[in-house]
């Protein structure tokens, strides 16, 4: 072999062992950014189990309030009708009242 097939030899196994040193680099980024990435994923999925978590809380006291609301209505429509039961017997004391006036007038005025 000639010198000049040696020197060419050599240049092109010096490129070879630059791209491959170049690739080796890349793929150690590569592999870092695919570690970053895992993590960022890990990350994600815990949030998102958080937020689920988060979001059957929130149903539970949904539930829990539109019960208490539903209690409260109940209760509401029970004094309603105690208020409409008052007001009945205030009416008819009322009128007893008035019953008895007239009759204390009659008994005075004989």
């Amino acid at each position: 072999m000639s010198q000049k097939q040696l020197d060419r030899i050599e240049d092109m196994l010096t490129s070879l062992i630059r791209t491959v040193g170049s690739m080796r680099e890349e793929q150690a980024s590569m592999k870092e950014e695919q570690a970053s990435m895992k993590e960022e994923q890990a990350s994600m999925k815990k949030d998102i189990t958080a937020i689920k978590e988060d979001q059957a809380s929130m149903r539970e006291e949904q539930t829990s309030i539109k019960k208490d609301i539903n209690t409260i209505k109940e209760d509401q429509a029970s004094m309603k009708k105690d208020i409409s039961t008052i007001k009945e017997d205030q009416a008819l004391m009322r009128e007893e009242q008035t019953s008895i006036r007239e009759d204390a007038k009659i008994r005075h005025q004989e």
